[in-house]
């Protein structure tokens, strides 16, 4: 019997990377195992470039300019109107105003102009003046200081007046009555002139008594301004011996000669002007009509002259709050031969109570009495 046997065939087997390996045919060839491609890896993303930064710019410093950097008045200037003035700052940037002390008093507005209120007293006031700050230049601040110093010495200050009257209280005043003091009779001479006849002039001072009565200060036109009244009363002299009756009517030159040796003003303190006038300050006063009661009459050879026993007047004033220097004055006389032509120039403002000197003395208060009121 015949039988064969078969024989496996050896197969070169080239394996992957060129490695040759030899296996039967009826080997079973196992797969080569199938080798992962790596994950691909992603690349980590540039980092991104940082912007340029630009350096800051340095602020420059800069400087305001002033014109005017302080200001100074006195109180008295501010009693008839208010006062203005311009700063005049300049600087790089835009500048800007405010006061920074007695706002109640001044105000400025964006253009620098300055406004000093009427009635502003002493002190001192500030105004701040800024310059902004900008990228370019830096904040710069400047000061402008008003100052206003007391009033200047009033014209009423160097008056010798005596500050006593009050309401209700009765004061003793002196008066000059104008005589004429007799030559020796050797020197007389009837047709000569009127000194070689009956002397030179004279003054022969005698004293009465003033009181101020029914004083009243109220507020008026809502609280903008106040208003006095009261009524100035003299109790005339009557001392006079029978010599000093002549010569007083031989001074008169006449006979049934009526006199009154007596005074009232209204004055303003700062100026000694006369308020019965029209005046800056917004002050209306006036004295009224002298009212008399009684008469002391006195005889001489050839008639007689006669004064008042009691004589009145009223005062009325209204005047703004603010003001302080209303002054009420009663009197005698200093010089009973001037005292006429100068109260007549008082009158008519052409003179201030300083120079009407007729109506006070330097050497005796009693002539003249006053009161402030503020």
């Amino acid at each position: 019997m015949h039988y064969w046997q078969q024989y496996p065939f050896i197969v070169p087997i080239l394996l992957g990377g060129g490695t040759a390996r030899v296996v039967r045919a009826d080997e079973a060839l196992e797969e080569p195992a199938t080798t992962e491609e790596p994950e691909a890896v992603e690349e980590p993303e540039a980092a991104e470039e940082p912007e340029a930064t630009e350096e800051p710019v340095a602020q420059k410093s800069q400087n305001i300019s002033l014109k005017v950097s302080k200001k100074t008045y006195t109180a008295d200037q501010f009693r008839t109107g208010k006062k203005t003035f311009k700063i005049g700052a300049s600087a790089k940037t835009k500048i800007t105003y405010k006061v920074t002390s007695g706002s109640k008093y001044v105000s400025v507005n964006q253009s620098g102009l300055v406004t000093i209120k009427r009635w502003t007293p002493k002190g001192n006031y500030k105004i701040s003046v800024t310059a902004k700050a900008t990228e370019e230049y830096k904040e710069a601040a400047k000061t402008v200081t008003v100052t206003v110093k007391k009033a200047s010495a009033a014209v009423m200050s160097k008056v010798k007046i005596n500050w006593d009257l009050k309401n209700n209280k009765t004061v003793k005043y002196s008066s000059a009555y104008g005589i004429y003091l007799a030559p020796k009779l050797s020197n007389r001479s009837k047709t000569g002139p009127i000194d070689t006849i009956h002397g030179k002039i004279s003054n022969l001072f005698k004293k009465g008594s003033i009181q101020v009565k029914n004083f009243k200060k109220v507020k008026t036109a809502g609280g903008k301004k106040y208003k006095v009244t009261c009524t100035l009363r003299f109790i005339q002299p009557t001392n006079f011996s029978k010599t000093e009756i002549n010569q007083i009517g031989d001074f008169g030159g006449l006979t049934n000669y009526w006199g009154m040796n007596i005074s009232g003003f209204i004055v303003d303190y700062q100026t000694g002007e006369n308020l019965e006038r029209k005046n800056s300050y917004g002050v209306s006063a006036k004295l009224g009509k002298w009212k008399h009661i009684g008469t002391n009459k006195y005889v001489l050879s050839d008639g007689w002259w006669s004064d008042p026993k009691i004589s009145e007047v009223k005062v009325t004033v209204t005047y703004p709050k603010e003001y302080k220097d209303l002054c009420i004055l009663a009197g005698g006389n200093s010089n009973r031969s001037k005292c006429d032509g100068q109260a007549d120039s008082f009158d008519d403002s052409d003179i201030n109570f300083k120079q009407a000197t007729a109506w006070y003395s330097k050497k005796d208060k009693l002539v003249c009495h006053g009161i402030r009121v503020k």
